[in-house]
């Protein structure tokens, strides 16, 4: 999370992690980290999966702030992916979010790039990155 949100997480929540112990009865998440910080890579990390944090991209490198609606997407996400979950956004104001209030507009480009990915046989990539399947 780290990576993607480009913030470090705050000391004060590594703290209270910490504090919770390392045992059956404190905190799990008290395993991951190290005098203070994110224990991330040690001894134990593999080199995929060091390879896949090093890949990984942040929010504003997938979602460009090109316009208002994807700015707001981002400030949205920001603003979920908090680790402290009394700082982070609880789900009713996320709801009041102005992104929800915002419409997008396709200007027909969009559709025309699925409509020719169909045509040629390919599969659609969406904005994540990912596959869909054809219908």
């Amino acid at each position: 999370m780290e990576s993607v949100c480009g913030s470090k997480i705050d000391p004060k929540l590594v703290r209270q992690v910490m504090n919770g112990g390392r045992g059956s009865n404190g905190n799990q998440a008290a395993k991951y980290f190290n005098r203070g910080k994110l224990d991330y890579p040690n001894h134990d990390t593999t080199k995929a999966s060091k390879k896949y944090v090093k890949a990984m991209k942040s929010l504003s490198d997938i979602i460009p702030s090109s316009n208002l609606f994807n700015k707001q997407f981002l400030d949205l996400l920001r603003k979920i992916f908090v680790y402290d979950p009394n700082k982070r956004i609880t789900a009713k104001q996320a709801l009041r979010h102005p992104w929800f209030r915002e419409s997008l507009i396709d200007d027909g480009t969009e559709a025309a790039r699925i409509r020719r990915s169909r045509i040629e046989g390919r599969p659609e990539v969406n904005n994540a990155n990912t596959y869909q399947e054809k219908y």
